[in-house]
C-alpha cells in the first residue's frame, strides 16, 4: 500500500489478494534438523513488475528493493499481538467458502471468525461450526 497505493486484504490463511486476484503468498516449512535443532523456514512470494496470467502485480514501475524494505519496516512495527490487525485486514471473513481437504473432503459455508490460534471457522448450511487448521480455502461468489 505504501510503496504502490494498491490496497491488498488478506485470504485466510496465507494469501494477499487485490480483486480477488493473488499478489502474494507466505510459506512456511518445518525444518526438525538444522544447527540450532527445530526451525521454520518462512518465504514470502510477491508479484512485482510480473505475475503469471490471472494475478495480480503491484507494476512494472515499482522497485522491488523499495517494496521488501516497506515490508520489513512494516513488520518490525507489528504489536506482539497480531491478532486484532490479522483479523481486521482478513477479507476471508464474513464469505462464502469451500473448504477443500488434504483427505478430499469438501466444506462450504460462511466465514464467520478465526481464532487466536490462527484457525478459520465457517458455519455451514445445517448451522454446524467447523474449524479449519488445514485447509484450501476459495472464496467463492
Amino acid at each position: 500500500r505504501a510503496v504502490a497505493g494498491v490496497e491488498a486484504r488478506l485470504k485466510w490463511p496465507n494469501d494477499l489478494l487485490v480483486d480477488g486476484r493473488k499478489l502474494a503468498g507466505i510459506l512456511a516449512q518445518a525444518s526438525l534438523t538444522g544447527p540450532g535443532g527445530p526451525a521454520v523456514v518462512v518465504g514470502v512470494g510477491m508479484n512485482v513488475r510480473w505475475a503469471p496470467e490471472g494475478a495480480a502485480q503491484l507494476g512494472e514501475g515499482v522497485d522491488p528493493l523499495e517494496v521488501l524494505a516497506s515490508m520489513l519496516r512494516e513488520l518490525d512495527a507489528l504489536p506482539a499481538d497480531v491478532q486484532p490487525e490479522y483479523r481486521a485486514a482478513l477479507g476471508t471473513l464474513g464469505t462464502q467458502v469451500r473448504a477443500e481437504l488434504p483427505g478430499g473432503d469438501v466444506v462450504e459455508g460462511r466465514a464467520v471468525d478465526v481464532e487466536p490460534d490462527g484457525r478459520l471457522v465457517v458455519l455451514d448450511a445445517c448451522a454446524i461450526t467447523h474449524r479449519f487448521d488445514v485447509a484450501d480455502i476459495v472464496h467463492l461468489r
